[in-house]
């Protein structure tokens, strides 16, 4: 953009005007969605719970809230016990992002944690037997991701899973 006058009372102002795009990446998106400032990706700026790298790899504006608008979006342990274990499902975009990793995270004390699945941005999924990653034939632009445990219901009674996100 070039310089552009503005004449007042008692002379002229001038002044160049930037109109920035937000680019690639988080930071981009980050332009484009109106973080404040330098706000961090692992701040909440709607405050719906859910930080704004959460919302930045999934693919949802800052002006929605993940709970209300996406609930599909919510991981949740799938209580119906995949080959006799628990499993954690959720939702992902069919096309991520290329700076996002997934990782699922097991843990039987919730104080150490084993990543037991990941995906590099567009990557297909890596994981080691016995946690076996079942993703589902996408949908409206979402794919569905079953991640079942390492161990059985009768091998290990109680264990913890969280999905992370992370920036390359």
């Amino acid at each position: 953009m070039g310089p552009y006058g503005i004449t007042g009372a008692t002379g002229t102002l001038r002044a160049t005007v930037t109109i920035r795009d937000g680019g690639p990446g988080y930071d981009g998106w980050a332009v484009d969605q109106g973080v404040i400032g330098n706000a961090s990706p692992l701040e909440d700026q709607n405050q719906d719970g859910y930080m704004n790298l959460y919302h930045y790899a999934m693919g949802v504006p800052l002006t929605s809230s993940i709970d209300t608008d996406f609930p599909d979006l919510v991981p949740r342990v799938d209580g119906a016990f995949f080959d006799g274990r628990a499993s954690l499902f959720f939702s992902i975009p069919e096309d991520p992002v290329d700076d996002i990793n997934f990782e699922v995270e097991e843990s039987f004390d919730m104080e150490t944690w084993t990543v037991v699945a990941t995906k590099e941005g567009a990557d297909d999924w890596t994981f080691s037997f016995p946690t076996l990653v079942i993703p589902e034939t996408p949908k409206d632009g979402r794919q569905g991701v079953l991640v079942a445990a390492s161990k059985t219901y009768s091998q290990q009674k109680l264990a913890y899973y969280r999905l992370k996100v992370r920036l390359k």
